[in-house]
């Protein structure tokens, strides 16, 4: 058996509930009027007896004397019977003298009963009498014998409640009977009726539920039934439409989900960063160069108002003045979040009013840094290039003026001349390394080379200038041999820089050390002298082009200011690294790190070599 469906319960249900509301209130007054007809034929039937009763017993009243009481009894006693209610006669003062059903000496005063008192007052009164003993409801109806002023006595007749509730009660059982039955079959044929009439809704419903869950639509749907009338042909109308939309909002968001895939990966691999805010400076889009840029996290800057998150005084007035009036601006800005210099180009977004402003933002830190190192490159070889050729021109000068023909003093200046020359000569070719290093012109044949080798020869080339200074070289290597992955010109060149300028640098009698050790990966090689040191705001710099710690030293010394950055870019060339370790009055140690040569390099070049 098919199980109905909540739609027809719930119809149902809430015919059930205003039947049994109807049904009830149509009961209760029903119970109400018939209480108050039962109520007033009672009243009525005890009414009419009291009024009957005094009107045959008043000479009792009058002159009770000449009746006697016997002969009262007797009297009342047939009423009763003719009547089918006790009779009880009271006197004016309370007392009950004649009663038919007892003895009138059992009965109490009955001054304050309240079918007495109404009666005194207004000719009838009514009261309920309450038997506990027997569980009895008595209904006294008593009526006044004789004026207001000097009342004779009372008649008083009573009605069991048991009698006049038992035919209400009959009553009110047929009443219920009737109410049920009329409601079970009003139920009844609502079930029937509504079953037949939202059995179409429900399918309908079903059906149109089916749809919204993405299932295939029923056939109802294809050709609606003549039990679905208006509802089934309208539903069916919908559907279609529905499906064709559908079908076209699919396709639509399939080319919207490509199209933003392209623009997410496009935005995602581009360097500039993009930024979108709306009219109201929310960020509706930022891609991750944009957000790296800022300084932004990526999920907490969508939504929220662009001063919140950049927090840039300068990018705010940027979109305020697109906002207001520039269709277009283009600004550099610094962002000291991210301690970078970027070039902003911001546009209108197109629409009227506007809705928004698009930024592009590029990075031009790094062009900016090379732009000053031009610059400086420049202005430094000019420099250098500048103080020899003076001097040269100098002397040149002052040979021409005369000093020629003075054998003492122009062979001095000839020597002079060839001194700045040497230099000239030296610094140019410095210029022309460090340019065939930076554009990897230079081509070095990389492979295992001997560290003690190379040590032994370039400390041999500095033997003489040691010794001239009284500066001692001394070499500690390990006890087994070291070999690199380098070059072997390459490698003399990066020792024979360190080996000179510690012997330079360092005071007479002072000491240079050479020494290197292993790690699993690395060799790392110590050049370390007893020099003067260098300060610490110096040493993150003196491995750039030209930078001097003592310039006018360097120059007397003869050094070009090119050996550092020569060391820094061929061990970067070999996979290493170079740093520098000093302190003032104690010397300084530079430490390069190279790459180890495996037991298969090794053996592979010995083997070339055989």
């Amino acid at each position: 058996m098919k199980r109905p469906s909540p739609l027809f319960l719930k119809v149902l249900l809430a015919y059930v509930v205003i039947t049994a509301i109807t049904t009830s209130v149509f009961v209760l007054i029903l119970f109400q009027k018939l209480n108050g007809i039962v109520e007033d034929q009672t009243r009525q039937r005890l009414h009419q007896a009291a009024v009957a009763i005094r009107a045959q017993l008043y000479d009792v009243f009058e002159h009770p004397m000449e009746v006697g009481v016997a002969d009262a009894d007797r009297l009342v006693q047939r009423l009763s019977r003719e009547l089918s209610m006790p009779i009880t006669l009271v006197l004016h003062n309370g007392a009950p003298f004649v009663a038919s059903d007892t003895d009138p000496e059992g009965l109490s005063n009955l001054k304050s009963a309240a079918e007495i008192n109404g009666a005194r007052t207004s000719e009838q009164g009514i009261g309920v009498s309450e038997y506990i003993h027997d569980h009895r409801s008595v209904i006294n109806y008593a009526v006044r014998v004789g004026d207001r002023q000097q009342p004779l006595g009372y008649v008083r007749v009573s009605l069991p409640l048991d009698v006049a509730r038992g035919q209400l009660s009959s009553l009110k059982q047929i009443i219920l009977w009737s109410a049920f039955s009329v409601a079970i079959v009003s139920i009844a044929i609502t079930y029937l009726l509504g079953k037949r009439w939202i059995q179409p809704i429900d399918e309908l419903s079903s059906a149109a539920r089916m749809f919204s869950e993405g299932a295939q639509a029923p056939n109802m749907f294809d050709s609606p039934r003549e039990s679905h009338g208006e509802l089934g042909k309208a539903v069916h109308s919908m559907t279609a439409q529905l499906t064709s939309r559908i079908h076209d909002l699919e396709t639509r968001s399939e080319e919207l989900k490509r199209n933003r895939d392209q623009l997410e990966t496009v935005l995602a691999a581009m360097v500039e960063g993009v930024l979108v805010v709306d009219r109201s400076e929310r960020i509706l889009l930022a891609n991750q160069a944009a957000r790296k840029l800022l300084d932004i996290g990526s999920s907490s800057s969508g939504g929220r108002l662009l001063w919140e998150v950049v927090r840039n005084v300068a990018m705010q007035k940027v979109v305020h003045q697109v906002l207001g009036d520039e269709s277009m601006m283009t600004v550099e800005l610094d962002l000291p979040r991210s301690q970078s210099l970027v070039s902003l180009v911001a546009t209108r977004l197109p629409g009227d009013p506007c809705p928004g402003v698009l930024m592009v933002l590029h990075d031009i830190t790094e062009l900016h840094r090379l732009e000053n190192l031009r610059r400086d490159f420049v202005s430094n070889v000019s420099h250098e290039l500048k103080t020899p050729l003076a001097a040269i021109q100098a002397y040149a000068e002052t040979l021409l003026d005369g000093a020629l023909e003075d054998d003492q003093h122009s062979r001095e200046f000839v020597q002079r001349i060839e001194e700045q020359a040497s230099r000239l000569h030296f610094l140019i070719l410095d210029l022309l390394n460090l340019a065939r290093l930076e554009s990897e012109q230079k081509t070095y044949e990389v492979g295992p080379v001997s560290v003690a080798q190379t040590v032994e020869n370039c400390l041999a080339e500095r033997l003489t200038i040691a010794a001239s200074k009284d500066v001692e070289l001394l070499v500690a290597p390990p006890a087994m041999d070291v070999t690199v992955m380098a070059d072997s010109e390459g490698l003399h060149t990066i020792l024979d820089n360190l080996i000179d300028n510690a012997v330079k640098y360092t005071p007479i009698g002072g000491r240079v050390t050479v020494h290197w050790k292993t790690t699993q990966t690395q060799a790392i090689i110590d050049v370390a002298d007893t020099g003067m040191g260098i300060p610490q705001e110096h040493q993150t710099r003196i491995f750039e082009r030209f930078y001097r710690v003592d310039k006018a030293r360097s120059r007397e010394l003869g050094g070009t200011g090119l050996g550092l950055s020569i060391v820094k870019h061929l061990c970067q060339l070999f996979d290493g690294s170079v740093e520098v370790s000093s302190q003032i009055g104690s010397g300084t140690t530079f430490t390069v790190k190279l790459p180890l040569a495996d037991a298969l390099s090794v053996a592979s070049k010995t083997s070339t070599k055989t």
